[in-house]
């Protein structure tokens, strides 16, 4: 089967593959996205990969902190990172990986 309508890249029939359900993969736990989600969005956004601002754990920490300490709200976490992500908020506004496993699996 090909990849479903709109959404480039491999397809799994029973969505085993963690790279099928978008935030499948990462730490996810009680609905609740983590830091590392943007730091992969990060590293696989743009026309090349970006591996040395993805392997840069002292930034991610610094970055994890500082929204830490401002006491900023996760979803404008993209923005202070500095790559504004779309896939980052759709992914904010859909926590529930049952909400999006029908719109990116095919079962």
């Amino acid at each position: 089967m090909g990849s479903p309508e709109g959404i480039s890249g491999p397809s799994s029939d029973d969505c085993s593959g963690s790279g099928c359900v978008p935030g499948s993969g990462f730490p996810f736990q009680y609905n609740i996205f983590g830091p590392y989600d943007m730091q992969w969005l990060t590293f696989t956004s743009g026309r090349t990969g970006n591996s040395n601002t993805f392997g840069n754990d002292e930034y991610w920490a610094a970055k994890s902190k500082e929204l830490y300490n401002a006491h900023g709200a996760f979803e404008e976490y993209d923005k202070l990172v500095g790559n504004p992500s779309q896939m980052f908020q759709k992914w904010l506004q859909h926590p529930s990986r049952t909400r999006t496993t029908t719109r990116w699996c095919r079962r």
